[in-house]
């Protein structure tokens, strides 16, 4: 991956900006940057087919935006408007992010605390979901709730 500092700082204030929490969408942000592919992307990380395009859709939901081109010029207009400003990545990451799932629909994504205000679904009542032996206890219904670590 190429090292541009300024194009890093701006991918953080735009996920700042977005509540964008992800690492991974963070890391799909920068690859988008640097002109991969979807199926790229997934060599690149060693992940599923189709899994950073899936990943892209849920940032379109969360900023609002129709798609890869109008995503690319806003990353880039965050980056000229910003001022110096240096974020360090793992600042933008000090609680384990989330997205929820109910069935294969996307409901929300943020820590636990923001998902339960989004939701109105109790902390209680998601903290069992993170564990794999909920979701082998779950109900392959279309109803189910999922949350996945991101």
């Amino acid at each position: 991956m190429i090292k541009n500092m300024k194009l890093d700082s701006a991918i953080v204030k735009f996920c700042r900006e977005h509540g964008i929490k992800g690492k991974q969408q963070h890391i799909v942000l920068q690859l988008l940057v640097e002109g991969m592919s979807g199926k790229e992307m997934d060599e690149f990380l060693g992940i599923r087919k189709g899994q950073s395009n899936q990943v892209l859709h849920v940032i379109y939901q969360k900023t609002n935006l129709d798609g890869r081109n109008i995503l690319f010029s806003e990353l880039y207009k965050t980056a000229l408007s910003s001022s110096e400003d240096n974020f360090e990545f793992e600042e933008v990451f000090t609680q384990p992010v989330y997205d929820l799932y109910k069935g294969d629909k996307y409901l929300a994504g943020g820590t636990m605390q923001e998902i339960s205000e989004t939701t109105n679904v109790s902390i209680n009542t998601l903290k069992p979901l993170r564990f794999e032996y909920h979701r082998n206890r779950a109900s392959e219904g279309r109803n189910r709730l999922i949350l996945i670590e991101v």
